[in-house]
C-alpha cells in the first residue's frame, strides 16, 4: 500500500487544468499513432510541445517559486567549494 506524501504542495487549479490538457493531447497523439508512441516522441512531447511541454509552457522552473531550488540558490557554500577546487586546479 502506497502512503501519501504530506510534504508536497497541492497543485493549484491552473496547474491541474494544464495537466488535464496535456493528458488529453497526449492521448490524442497516442491514438492517432495506432495506440502507441516511442519513448523519444513521448519525451519530446512532454518536455517541448509548444505551450504544453514542461520547458515550453511558460511556468517558472527554478527558485523558491518553481519546481526545484538549486544548490547556489540556497547558500554561498556551493560557490565557496567551487572556488576552493578551482584554486587547487589553477
Amino acid at each position: 500500500m502506497r502512503s501519501e506524501r504530506q510534504d508536497l504542495p497541492t497543485p493549484d487549479d491552473a496547474s491541474l487544468n494544464h495537466s488535464s490538457i496535456v493528458l488529453e493531447e497526449l492521448a490524442k497523439k497516442i491514438n492517432t499513432n495506432e495506440g502507441w508512441i516511442n519513448f523519444a516522441d513521448f519525451m519530446q512531447f512532454i518536455l517541448y510541445e509548444p505551450g504544453l511541454g514542461y520547458y515550453s509552457s511558460g511556468t517558472r522552473k527554478l527558485g523558491t517559486g518553481g519546481d526545484f531550488t538549486t544548490a547556489p540558490e540556497i547558500s554561498n557554500l556551493f560557490g565557496a567549494c567551487l572556488a576552493d577546487q578551482m584554486i587547487k586546479i589553477l
